[in-house]
């Protein structure tokens, strides 16, 4: 006997974040992978995590910069929806927004991204994760993840579900390490 899969749909929940406000135009950079290697205190995951695809590689936050706010990038209302495909974060040096960097892994082949959500003060802490139950071999499975990615390749054709996992690493602050 098989145990049914489950795909995810990735709900944030990260505190009281809110959008960018029009006038502000700070400067953001792609950090890509050069700081990959960037050591981390822990890593938060979550238990109900999909299998489909294969990890992609981490991206981190620049040293002493840490991630402050989020964009979401989904497919709606298509034949296929894949729901969310990819998770941005945006990564700041302490209060100052006036220099930013992003930082992802690969985002799927579908959908736009959000507006920016900030949190007023401090960095990002904790996510949530829901989960959908496998659609079945003619149902349509969407899924999420993110910065650190679980991810279904291209399915030429067949049911896409996208991102399926999330692991994000969580990095001391500098006079905190020891």
């Amino acid at each position: 006997m098989t145990t049914p899969l489950f795909t995810a749909l990735a709900v944030l929940a990260l505190g009281s974040c809110l959008p960018v406000l029009p006038e502000e135009q700070p400067y953001v950079e792609r950090a890509g992978i050069q700081y990959s290697a960037r050591p981390y205190t822990s890593l938060l995951t979550v238990p109900n995590g999909e299998q489909f695809g294969n990890w992609t590689w981490p991206e981190m936050c620049p040293d002493k910069f840490f991630a402050v706010g989020f964009m979401l990038r989904s497919e709606q209302y298509g034949l296929y929806d894949t729901a969310l495909n990819g998770i941005r974060l945006i990564c700041a040096k302490d209060e100052y927004r006036s220099f930013l960097y992003t930082i992802e892994s690969h985002t799927g082949f579908y959908g736009d991204w959000s507006d920016p959500q900030y949190c007023p003060r401090g960095v990002l802490t904790s996510f949530q994760l829901r989960v959908e139950p496998h659609q079945g071999l003619f149902g349509d499975d969407t899924t999420g993840n993110s910065s650190a990615a679980a991810m279904e390749e291209y399915q030429y054709g067949l049911d896409d579900s996208s991102l399926n996992d999330v692991h994000f690493h969580c990095c001391a602050k500098l006079q905190q390490v020891r």
